[in-house]
């Protein structure tokens, strides 16, 4: 386990759930929930500022521990998940990964036992396709097949990932979850976070 108050760059860009879920362009917030966490979009500034970097890395919304322990990395998409942005999302992973391994001087190996992933996203902007170059293209499964492969997962004691992030699993975090915004504040408010 981490324990993030022991870092100075966690400690200095600390501020709530609510306001890293914000959705600025559309000026949405992901959740209302006032739990206070690490801003991990100023965790990377603050990390780079320094080096001179070409290309700036990708960084998840946010960071915090829950009451067991675990460190849990969070990301908030409001808008579509596409081919374009499942990639992204990928690329901050990895990027979040080896930015939160060198702060804390850990490994990945390390994360795989303690860290955990989740993305919330807007299930209402994320149904299917129509059309996309004359071909229909099919990200979000529709709400019934949804719920098809979430009763599957739970009845194989697995949990149910989308938009490509199970690849995660194991690899470097010890859980990675896709959650709807009303699932992920429906869990605070179950496990009395909120």
């Amino acid at each position: 386990m981490i324990d993030l108050t022991r870092y100075d760059i966690f400690n200095n860009h600390l501020t709530t759930l609510k306001e890293t879920s914000e959705d600025k362009s559309n000026a949405e917030y992901m959740t209302e929930a006032q739990i206070e966490v690490v801003n991990f979009d100023e965790v990377k500034a603050e990390y780079i500022m320094n080096l001179k970097l070409r290309n700036v890395p990708d960084s998840v919304d946010a960071l915090f521990s829950d009451e067991n322990g675990a460190v849990i990395f969070v990301e908030f998409k409001n808008g579509k998940i596409n081919a374009k942005t499942k990639f992204g999302l990928q690329k901050k992973i990895y990027d979040t990964t080896l930015i939160f391994t060198d702060i804390t001087c850990s490994r990945i190996s390390d994360m795989r036992s303690y860290a955990k992933f989740i993305l919330v996203y807007n299930k209402d902007k994320n149904k299917p396709d129509k059309e996309e170059g004359g071909e229909k293209i099919y990200i979000q499964p529709s709400d019934s097949m949804n719920q098809i492969s979430k009763t599957l997962a739970g009845l194989a004691k697995e949990p149910h990932i989308q938009f490509g992030l199970e690849m995660f699993k194991n690899y470097c975090f010890k859980d990675v979850s896709t959650l709807t915004k009303e699932e992920f504040n429906n869990q605070l408010s179950e496990i009395g976070l909120h």
